[in-house]
């Protein structure tokens, strides 16, 4: 479906992005919701441990991420 609409849009899109345009085309066409900045109240981010999971949140255009701890994980990487 991705594909399909990509190719419907990518020669006369009028959205700043290509991605933007492919969310609105697969809106329109299938029912998808294309959660823009002004629809998301608050977004989790879910994995396999309780580290891995938590929220993010928008309140007028600020985006804030709640973690707990700084450990890092096995690969080197820092929780989000």
């Amino acid at each position: 479906m991705v594909k399909r609409a990509k190719e419907l849009v990518k020669d006369s899109f009028e959205e700043p992005s290509l991605a933007e345009a492919i969310a609105n085309e697969l809106e329109r066409s299938s029912s998808f919701v294309h959660v823009t900045d002004e629809r998301l109240l608050a977004s989790v981010n879910v994995g396999e441990t309780d580290a891995d999971t938590y929220l993010v949140a928008t309140d007028e255009g600020v985006r804030t991420v709640y973690v707990e701890g700084d450990e890092r994980k096995p690969n080197g990487d820092r929780p989000n």
